[in-house]
């Protein structure tokens, strides 16, 4: 099963009008276009929020790395940083956050997120 979406008019996949806020999808071939007023409140939401790494041991190449792309910071300083204690990550709005915190649970990563985190 694929999550593309195809143009009524034309059969061409279509591409999001905007990839930050998926509010409409444009078709490249004919222009066809659709668009919604509504929003999700993740969206709207303009908290910054912070994520922190917890103090943990044993964590595979794949979780450094990822934490290490995330960070924008060397192995040897996630390294550090890992066994100096809690540390923040990185921040952001509620969309790049949660994209984060999704990435950080696959490789069982612990953290936390502040201020509370509804999504």
């Amino acid at each position: 099963m694929t999550d593309e979406i195809i143009c009524p008019k034309c059969g061409s996949v279509m591409m999001p009008i905007d990839i930050k806020m998926p509010v409409g999808m444009i078709c490249p071939s004919c222009n066809w276009s659709w668009a919604t007023s509504y929003s999700s409140p993740m969206d709207e939401d303009t908290t910054v929020y912070v994520i922190r790494v917890v103090p943990c041991t044993n964590l595979s190449k794949a979780a450094m790395k990822l934490l290490s792309d995330i960070s924008g910071k060397n192995f040897l300083y996630v390294h550090k940083q890992l066994q100096a204690g809690e540390w923040d990550l990185t921040s952001g709005h509620a969309w790049e956050v949660k994209e984060y915190a999704d990435r950080l649970a696959l490789l069982n990563i612990p953290y936390t997120i502040s201020p509370d985190f509804k999504y």
